[in-house]
């Protein structure tokens, strides 16, 4: 886990918030890539992968709803209430999130398992894991743009 280091020096990414303290969608410079500030459109689990509609609401990725059309993909930053707000990270570095179980390092794609990435559906743009998945558990991700499907 990283931390913002433009505008928002110090801000705590480990915010589950009733009241949005910032705009839904703004992007902010972290120790570890590009973060960006959502609303949880469904309880959401830290680690898992997201996909993030036009308002920046975010519900765990499927092949489902990462196929439709184009979207943003983020990882959330920690368990987020529905209809809260919080942090997810956009790429533009090194992080961590929940790959499907014993999937060797590869571009990352859509599951059918909602927020688990793995390397059989739609692709992650600019994503892929550096290290083989274990269940339920983040391990090491790498995205070299702003992560989407469909784009």
């Amino acid at each position: 886990m990283g931390f913002i280091v433009d505008d928002l020096v110090g801000y705590d990414l480990t915010a589950d918030e009733v009241v949005a303290s910032q705009i839904p969608g703004a992007l902010y410079t972290g120790t570890d890539g590009i973060y960006q500030y959502i609303k949880a459109s469904e309880a959401l689990t830290a680690g898992a992968f997201l996909v993030l509609d036009e308002n920046s609401n975010a519900a765990q990725l499927t092949t489902t709803n990462g196929t439709a059309v184009a979207r943003g993909v983020g990882v959330a930053e920690v368990s987020i209430t529905s209809g809260r707000f919080g942090w997810c990270w956009r790429g533009c570095g090194k992080y961590t999130g929940i790959v499907t179980n014993a999937a060797a390092a590869a571009n990352l794609t859509t599951t059918a398992v909602a927020g688990i990435a793995g390397v059989g559906g739609t692709t992650i743009i600019g994503a892929r894991n550096t290290a083989a998945g274990v269940t339920a558990t983040r391990v090491a991700i790498y995205a070299s743009s702003l992560m989407a499907v469909n784009t």
